[in-house]
């Protein structure tokens, strides 16, 4: 399960999973902007954050199940995987039922008080609501059910049944904004694009884990374990989705729903980046949450090199989006955007590489079964933060909430790498190897460089800066090739191209193979 081999092709598989839904997203937001209006996205994006914050009644159970079922897929013991997955999830559906119903009740105070909707708005935000309430459940049984096929690896078949799901999520609310629905239909069209994902995927569980059928043994014994670990998790659920959406309804509030639009339609883009970083993080969790002693100098090994590789493969699209962003958002959203978002567009783009770098150790605490170590750095955030963006919003607006995003993500970065420095036993040196300077000092180099292009831009014709970038991107790329990555890391990469299909078509001890 620490093999570099199959964390690659999963990592791959994860890779395609989130960007094909990223294109599509790229090309369905600014339909839906126009179709719906700044207001109604506005709202829109502030029923995203909700959904995204009551997936916080999972409890946890969603990483617990994956770190003990990998544990007992690497035993081999069949038995107590099926009893405490099944518990899981049984668990996880009444979880999210209670979610829904707590929807419900608070949907008169979100839409009448907290959110500040426009009266005209009101009505329709109801439903919208309501509906949303309905969708909890499907949301937070997916995400138990994805759970298992993680912790056997098969993240294939995870991002074969994602995939549909997410492009989904996009394409409904163009398609429906365009004929003239409004959100509360919106809304219903993705509860049943929820509700078919959950069911398919509950049909493939038992179909890919070979032996395996549902077997339910109740017992404290049994779930006792799964909500101890699950409980820092739940903590790290609760404080999380208010430390990512928090700046967005500080913002409705303060300045008001154009203003949301304004920074929601470059957030939800530039955080689609992460795809790099989640997809290898969702990978290497298996791996990180075996415990023997046997296997941890290969787990570092994992950690360093994770590190690595986010570092350098998000310096090029972050410092592109630094270079060009009045230009890009004119292009994608129109002139009223690209007047608004810019700056916030090359504040979030360096947020988003520091949000990167943090993935690989809060995953790593995670599968060391520390998870109360983020869960208590978010405790101490969440006050902080949300004194933070009350100034920045009050005094800068729209910049003010990206300002203070990229603030707090980088804050948790720091913490969450220096605890795992900590457990890890690796002095903070050591976490991006032996050429880790030379990797620091290339991407602060590359990004100087964008910077200045950016500040500069008045003053030089688009066909310069885009040669100057090229070609500074293309030294960067040589640079890090032949003097960062050692023969090994060489290999490793050309191993998962299509250069090396031939190759890599003959199985090789660790390789991942799937189940008859």
């Amino acid at each position: 399960m620490t093999s570099s081999s199959p964390i690659a092709r999963n990592t791959l598989f994860n890779l395609v999973g989130q960007v094909l839904p990223l294109l599509v997203g790229i090309a369905a937001i600014p339909v839906t902007v126009r179709a719906l209006g700044d207001a109604r996205f506005g709202l829109l994006g502030l029923i995203w954050a909700v959904l995204g914050y009551f997936g916080v009644f999972d409890l946890g159970l969603g990483r617990a199940t994956t770190r003990f079922a990998s544990q007992y897929l690497a035993s081999g013991n069949m038995v107590e995987l099926r009893r405490v997955v099944t518990l899981s999830v049984l668990a996880q559906t009444v979880l999210g039922c209670v979610g829904g119903v707590v929807l419900v009740s608070l949907t008169p105070v979100l839409v009448g008080r907290v959110l500040h909707v426009p009266p005209a708005l009101q009505s329709e935000a109801r439903s919208a609501f309501l509906l949303l309430a309905a969708s909890i459940p499907f949301v937070v049984l997916s995400l138990s059910l994805r759970a298992i096929l993680e912790a056997a690896q098969r993240f294939d078949v995870v991002n074969l049944l994602r995939v549909p799901t997410s492009i989904a999520v996009f394409v409904v609310p163009a398609l429906a904004a365009r004929l003239g629905a409004g959100l509360p239909v919106i809304v219903l069209l993705l509860l049943v694009v929820r509700a078919g994902a959950c069911w398919i995927t509950a049909v493939f569980v038992p179909r890919v884990l070979p032996g395996f059928r549902w077997e339910l043994r109740s017992g404290w014994s049994r779930f006792r374990p799964l909500l101890g670990y699950g409980g820092w998790v739940t903590v790290s659920n609760v404080v999380s989705p208010l430390l990512v959406y928090l700046e967005r309804f500080v913002l409705g509030s303060l300045v008001g729903l154009r203003a949301v639009a304004y920074y929601t339609a470059p957030y939800e883009a530039l955080t689609k980046l992460l795809v790099v970083p989640v997809a290898l993080t969702t990978a290497l969790f298996p791996a990180l949450s075996l415990s023997g002693e046997r296997d941890r100098p290969q787990i570092e090994r994992l950690v360093v090199r994770s590190l690595r590789f986010i570092l350098l493969g998000l310096a090029v699209p972050v410092g592109l989006l630094i270079a060009f962003s009045r230009d890009l958002v004119g292009l994608w959203l129109g002139p009223a955007y690209a007047a608004e978002s810019p700056v916030v567009v090359q504040v979030l783009a360096f947020g988003v590489l520091m949000n990167g770098l943090a993935q690989v150790p809060s995953v790593y605490l995670l599968g060391q079964a520390r998870p109360d170590l983020p869960a208590k750095f978010h405790l101490l955030e969440l006050p902080l933060y949300f004194a933070a963006a009350w100034l920045l919003v009050g005094g800068l607006a729209v910049s003010g909430a990206a300002a203070a995003w990229t603030g707090r993500v980088s804050v948790d970065a720091l913490l969450l790498g220096t605890a795992m420095s900590r457990v890890a036993g690796l002095a903070p040196g050591e976490l991006l190897g032996q050429r880790g300077g030379r990797a620091l000092a290339a991407v602060g180099v590359l990004l100087a460089v964008m910077l200045g292009l950016a500040l500069g831009a008045a003053g030089l014709t688009l066909a310069t800066r885009v040669a100057v970038a090229a070609g500074t991107a293309l030294a960067f790329g040589t640079f890090v090739w032949r003097q960062v990555f050692d023969d090994q890391e060489r290999r490793s990469l050309l191993a998962v191209t299509p250069l090396s299909s031939r190759s890599a078509s003959r199985p090789s001890p660790g390789a991942f193979s799937p189940p008859p």
